[in-house]
């Protein structure tokens, strides 16, 4: 059995909601807080499926910023695998240009990815 996350127009307006109130605040911080940690998420779950997140990660020290995304599945019923990949990274200085473009492609490639058994063994130790 593989469970996936079905994004309804609720998923969507999660998203934008994160975007239009979420997003301004993570701006200053990751420009002016340079030397802290620095992890966001918005997270898409529901009681009868499984969480699919998209994350904003910068270390501290590091000028760069990674956007990621995280998706729960199952291969067989009761054992939760999760797929971790990086969308992409920019430079700190660059967060009010490269930010957006690139949440909104970790979103798309959130809600296209699909578990098969062709893809899975990239996450399976």
């Amino acid at each position: 059995m593989v469970a996936t996350l079905v994004f309804t127009e609720a998923a969507e307006k999660l998203y934008q909601d994160f975007v239009t109130y979420n997003v301004p605040n993570m701006l200053g911080l990751l420009e002016e807080d340079a030397n802290d940690i620095h992890f966001f998420y918005c997270s898409f779950n529901s009681p009868e499926q499984l969480s699919r997140r998209v994350l904003v990660v910068a270390d501290g020290g590091s000028p760069m910023v990674r956007v990621c995304i995280e998706a729960a599945y199952e291969l067989f019923e009761g054992e939760i695998n999760y797929k971790v990949e990086r969308v992409g990274t920019f430079e700190r200085q660059t967060v009010r240009e490269g930010l957006i473009p690139l949440l909104d492609r970790a979103f798309e490639r959130l809600v296209s990815w699909r578990p098969t058994h062709d893809n899975i063994w990239d996450n399976v130790y």
